[in-house]
Order: C-alpha cells, then sequence, then structure tokens
C-alpha cells in the first residue's frame, strides 16, 4: 500500500472512530436531558383479535415507566420506577379469564387493570380478584420438548 492510500485509509478509520463516539454521545446527551428513549417490549391481542394492548417500556433521565396503550390509546403510564440492572422487571401484560380485563404485571406482581367493557382502570380489589389461566404448551407451537411435560 502506498504512502497516499495508507494515509486516507488511516483518515476513514479516524473519522469512523470519531462518529462512533459522536453517536454514543447524543444518546447521552438525550438522557441526561429528559429526552425519552422508549420500545414496545410486548403486543397481545384479545381472543376475539379485536383490540391490540401494547406494553411500553419508556427510560426517562433516571427514571423508567410502564406505558400501556389499547389500539393505539394510551390508557396508562406507571409512577418511576428507578432504573436498575440488579433485579429483573419481568413486565407483562395479559388478559383475565373472561377476556375482557387487561393485567399489568411488574416482577410478578399485579400493578395495573383495566376493563375494556367499562373502559375504567379497576380497583385494587378488583384487579387482585381477577383470575388468569396461563396458556397451554402446545398454544405457543413450540417444536422442541417442556422438561416438565
Amino acid at each position: 500500500m502506498n504512502g497516499k492510500r495508507k494515509s486516507i485509509a488511516i483518515a476513514v478509520m479516524i473519522a469512523g472512530a470519531i462518529f462512533a463516539f459522536g453517536a454514543y454521545q447524543v444518546v447521552q446527551f438525550q438522557r441526561a436531558f429528559g429526552v425519552k428513549d422508549q420500545r414496545v417490549v410486548q403486543i397481545l391481542e384479545s381472543s376475539d383479535r379485536q383490540i391490540k394492548a401494547e406494553l411500553i417500556r419508556r427510560y426517562a433521565f433516571l427514571d423508567l415507566n410502564f406505558i400501556i396503550k389499547l389500539n393505539g390509546e394510551k390508557i396508562f403510564t406507571s409512577p418511576d420506577f428507578k432504573q436498575t440492572y440488579k433485579i429483573p422487571f419481568r413486565e407483562t401484560i395479559l388478559w383475565d379469564k373472561t377476556g375482557k380485563n387487561l393485567i399489568l404485571e411488574i416482577g410478578g406482581h399485579r400493578l395495573f387493570g383495566y376493563s375494556i367493557t367499562t373502559k375504567r382502570q379497576l380497583s385494587d380489589k378488583e384487579l387482585l380478584s381477577l383470575q388468569v389461566q396461563n396458556p397451554k404448551p402446545e398454544d405457543f407451537s413450540y417444536s422442541g420438548r417442556w422438561p416438565d411435560l
């Protein structure tokens, strides 16, 4: 490789490193100054496929929030959680046995419930009384072997 080509190759590598570092800094700046970073972590349809529920995880500076949307309309935003990598949040949404109530669980604990028929948040008593049915292994169309079967 002649001297000119070598100089160009080095310049391209340096420019790439500067760009990568700059992109990283932009993300850090956005988080530090409250620009929200969010992603959909689960989509769940009702049994009749008329309702699509979305669970979104949103990072905002030092806080973490969970958002639920039904057919694109926001129905719930959780209060702030402290961001941590020490414990799994295991956030999930699920339907109750009737298919008429949506439940948000964080770490196996129920946090929020919503009645589809009355379009309102459930009381704590109503939320805790709901029954859910776990899917059967065959519902997953899994081609492997389940250890407990």
